[in-house]
């Protein structure tokens, strides 16, 4: 009996603060998400977002591949992992009052909601950058690359609530750049350091980022 009551204890004691927050008409102050088009290629990213004023939050941001999905990359094996840290301004507030006036009839609601405080509606952001890749070809080429880089990514999004309630479902389409500088290292199949390949192209990628973010606020 014990086995059975003390789950039960334990999930009413974590799920009866959140029950008590779904109440209409209050900004979240939390939000976790995952890019599920990511998981595609097998790339995983998840983000923890937190509201620190009205229109101003901070968010982190881990991604991860244990090997990127074949198709998108030469070599034998490609492993990545992205570490973030940042803030977002949610601008689309700037506009919740004339958004407010417009009549679209049953669809108001929805235009509402992409001009609303943090965590909701239209937003830009910045996050400072850590980034660590290895880029296996031993098989062929005998050779193993390491990246290590640290950068600046830019995005514009917007978070679109399903509800008016703190604990609410999101989509979080975003379009943004990276900018990135780093250095790389060289190993043999065996772990020693060599020279630079001749036939490895070293650049550090930077460029276009996107996506589209789902997940929970409370």
């Amino acid at each position: 009996m014990k086995k059975v009551l003390l789950p039960l204890m334990l999930a009413a004691f974590l799920l009866t603060p959140l029950a008590a927050e779904t109440r209409p008409g209050e900004s979240p102050a939390n939000s976790v998400s995952v890019d599920v088009l990511g998981v595609l290629i097998n790339w995983y990213k998840v983000s923890y977002e937190r509201r620190i004023m009205d229109e101003v939050s901070l968010i982190g941001t881990v991604q991860y591949t244990p090997d990127l999905l074949w198709g998108f990359h030469p070599y034998d094996k490609v492993s990545y992992t992205n570490l973030a840290v940042g803030g977002r301004y949610y601008w689309g507030s700037l506009l919740k009052e004339p958004a407010g006036d417009v009549d679209l009839g049953s669809y108001s609601k929805h235009v509402k909601r992409m001009f609303t405080d943090a965590l909701g509606g239209f937003y830009i952001g910045l996050t400072g950058t850590y980034s660590h890749a290895v880029i296996d070809d031993s098989t062929d080429s005998d050779y193993v690359a390491k990246a290590n880089a640290v950068g600046l990514e830019a995005e514009l999004g917007c978070k679109y609530l399903f509800s008016e309630k703190k604990l609410s479902f999101f989509v979080e389409p975003y379009v943004g750049g990276r900018l990135l500088t780093g250095n790389y290292s060289y190993e043999d199949g065996a772990g020693n350091s060599i020279s630079k390949p001749s036939d490895f192209d070293d650049g550090i990628s930077s460029g276009v980022i996107g996506g589209v973010n789902f997940g929970l606020t409370f």
